[in-house]
This record gives C-alpha cells, structure tokens and sequence, in this order.
C-alpha cells in the first residue's frame, strides 16, 4: 500500500509538472506571437514609408508620370493602404519630435498671388513664388498636412518607361514634398525644369517652386506640417 501510494503521489507530481510546463509553454509562443505581430506592423509601416507606392505627382496625365524607385519592388501592394500608412507614420513620427513641437511650421498657398508663405509659430518666416493648377487641372483648396517628403524624386514617362533622374531634366526638380493623395497619385510642391513658368496657371494640380526654393523649404517642413490653401 504504501509503494501505491508513492507511486501515486509520483505520478500526480509529474501531471502537474507536465501541466505547468505545457502551460508556461503556451504562455511563451503567446508572447513571442504578439512580439513578431507589433514587429511585422511596425516593419509594415517603416517599410511603407521608405517604398511608398503613390506616385508622387498630380502632373500624370498622357505625357507626365512619376514612380519611386523602390515604388517597383511593392507594385502588387495596394496603393491606398500604402498611403494611409505611409502619411500615418510619417505624421505621427515627426509630431512627436521635439524640433517640430519648437517650431511648429505652418505653410500658406495664395492661389491668386502665386506665393507660398512658411510661417512659424504664427510669424511669416519665407515667401516663395509658385506655379499653380491650370483651368481644368486646378490645385485643390482646403487644409491639408505633408504626407510624404522625397528627395531627387524619379520621373518616369508613362509612354515610353524612361525613367529621368537629372535635375536640368527632371520636370520634378530635386525635391518632392506631397500633401494630397486619392491613394496612387498625389499632389504637392515639386521643383521643376521650366522655372521661366513660374507665376502661372499651368501644372495639373501641382505647385511648381525654383529648385533653389524648394530645397530651402525642403529643410524647414516635416511630415504633419499644415498646407493652408486658398484662392
């Protein structure tokens, strides 16, 4: 009776052994799930906001069309998730940044003096002339934030698939800061090649700067950065 009895409390202690373990086991893979799942969201959201799909331009039309070049690699993804997630990221990201929360930008369009004012804790800092939307292509009014900021953007002609990097060539110019996207193309302030066009109604929605402009205003605007438009 008693080598019964030992054998039984044996084997009881060993059952609840196994049980702590199969359930400290599960507790572990749990934990490891959720790690991998922030990790893969997070992973999502970075590398959205390094090959974004949208196409940084609303100058696409028969003649005109822009893509990122890591935009290739992610073709198959879908383009206005792509977007929300990029603008998503970038805004909160550079929201919460000390430099942002000092200075606090803030961006005015008058449509009908063709000038862009950068303001900054409410004091006008800079003023830039600008090309704006021609007759049926006009640059949409209403408050907006910068979605997405892109240095020597690609250009690539819908037509013939060259692809034109050279500043002196590039319709873009060097600088490309989007606020505006239907979720595959977008529209935003761009440098551009015809700088003698500057002060005109005649881009597809987009507003044209100097290339010296552009990449001055490059540097003091960040996603999230307001964009007042008005006539």
């Amino acid at each position: 009776m008693a080598v019964s009895n030992r054998y039984s409390a044996i084997s009881g202690s060993f059952m609840f052994l196994s049980f702590l373990t199969a359930a400290l086991l599960i507790a572990v893979q749990g934990q490891s799930m959720l790690a991998n799942s922030a990790t893969n969201s997070k992973a999502s959201l970075v590398t959205g906001s390094a090959t974004s799909n949208m196409q940084p331009a609303s100058e696409v039309d028969a003649h005109q069309a822009v893509s990122s070049a890591a935009s290739s690699t992610l073709a198959s993804a879908n383009a206005s998730q792509s977007a929300l997630q990029v603008g998503i990221a970038d805004i909160l990201s550079s929201t919460l940044h000390p430099v942002a929360l000092i200075h606090q930008p803030e961006l005015v369009v008058d449509l009908s003096d063709r000038q862009v004012s950068l303001y900054e804790n409410g004091v006008l800092q800079a003023q830039y002339g600008i090309a704006v939307g021609k007759e049926g292509w006009e640059t949409p009014i209403g408050s907006f934030q910068i979605l997405s900021m892109q240095e020597n953007p690609v250009w690539q002609n819908p037509i013939t698939g060259e692809t034109v990097t050279n500043v002196s060539e590039n319709p873009l110019g060097s600088r490309w800061i989007g606020f505006w996207t239907d979720g595959k193309h977008q529209i935003g302030f761009h440098g551009t090649n015809q700088a003698e066009l500057i002060g005109q109604a005649v881009s597809h929605g987009c507003i044209r700067m100097r290339d010296p402009d552009i990449q001055a205003l490059f540097t003091q605007v960040t996603p999230g950065t307001p964009v007042i438009v008005h006539q």
